[in-house]
């Protein structure tokens, strides 16, 4: 099994759970609960809940919400001999609104997750060797994800780039560095300017991904599942039914899965499938991390039958 290293945001996240979302001028009530967070660290957690104890960069305070968020990865087999501790400053957290129909607001501070320096990035990535696997997501600064992107193609590392959220612009030649590339179907548009309503918008979204230079790409469509070009091959995965409590992690939990699976050797259509059957089942959970499905719970759930899981792993 390859290693693998995640790149990424850790938020504190403060849940408010309502009937229905905030509107200017009114107030809600709702029921609170406090859970770690941040998708980069989200996405390390679910690859560790499925049997790959990841590798996660980022930075945190000695703060209150550092404290906590450190704990949380330790607790759930995350190494974190890549993270930094800054004092006397601030973690980042999170205010999430979620509906009765699983529907969420998000509002960040984003703290140290906005700091990363490239001595600290190339301290990371030396954890790797050739052919081992990276993870890094839009949350943290241009400027890092530009330094991982070089790095990675300096040792031969395989690439997986989640933009979420679209927060600037690559060049072609930040994107040629690209393995697979993992936006759901806002941030495609953000990115190819092509809204997509139907499998042949997110084809025409893929293939203008494809033209910026990376070599594969997946838009994940949320309860519609996902259109894909790997390997040049297109791929169109349905999402299973289930009863959504809160799609907060639902990408994440498809990234981290994507990762375990491409670390696991499976390829193309089998990655996707597996990752599309992890994101939609951690829907069924309050939370981000905690919702984070393993394989027995895979398995438990149904989604996947026993003779085609074992022919995965």
């Amino acid at each position: 099994m390859k290693k693998v290293l995640f790149c990424g945001t850790a938020n504190l996240d403060y849940f408010i759970y309502s009937k229905s979302l905030p509107i200017e001028g009114v107030t809600i009530k709702g029921n609170f609960e406090q859970n770690a967070g941040g998708k980069g660290a989200n996405q390390a957690v679910a690859c560790s809940k499925l049997g790959n104890n990841p590798f996660f960069y980022t930075r945190l305070s000695n703060d209150m919400a550092g404290k906590y968020l450190y704990s949380s990865l330790t607790s759930n087999g995350v190494k974190t001999k890549a993270i930094k501790t800054v004092k006397n400053n601030k973690s980042g957290v999170a205010l999430i609104f979620v509906d009765e129909k699983a529907r969420n607001l998000i509002g960040i501070a984003p703290g140290l997750n906005e700091i990363m320096p490239k001595k600290e990035i190339k301290n990371a990535l030396n954890l790797l060797k050739k052919d081992d696997i990276v993870v890094c997501e839009m949350g943290i600064p241009l400027s890092a994800i530009k330094e991982i992107l070089e790095l990675s193609k300096n040792k031969k590392l395989t690439t997986i780039f989640n933009p979420a959220p679209v927060t600037g612009k690559l060049s072609k030649k930040d994107f040629a560095k690209v393995d697979y590339i993992t936006p759901n179907e806002h941030e495609a548009f953000e990115l190819t300017k092509v809204r997509i309503n139907s499998k042949n918008s997110a084809k025409s979204a893929a293939k203008k991904l494809i033209n910026l230079g990376c070599k594969n790409v997946i838009i994940t469509l949320g309860e519609s599942g996902a259109y894909a070009i790997i390997d040049n091959s297109e791929l169109y995965i349905k999402a299973p039914k289930v009863k959504a409590i809160d799609t907060t992690g639902a990408g994440d939990a498809f990234n981290g899965a994507f990762a375990f699976g491409i670390s696991k050797g499976l390829k193309g259509k089998d990655a996707l499938k597996f990752s599309i059957l992890v994101g939609s089942l951690s829907t069924t959970k309050k939370g981000c991390q905690p919702a984070m499905p393993t394989l027995n719970e895979l398995v438990k759930s149904k989604l996947i039958k026993k003779n085609e899981f074992s022919k995965l792993f």
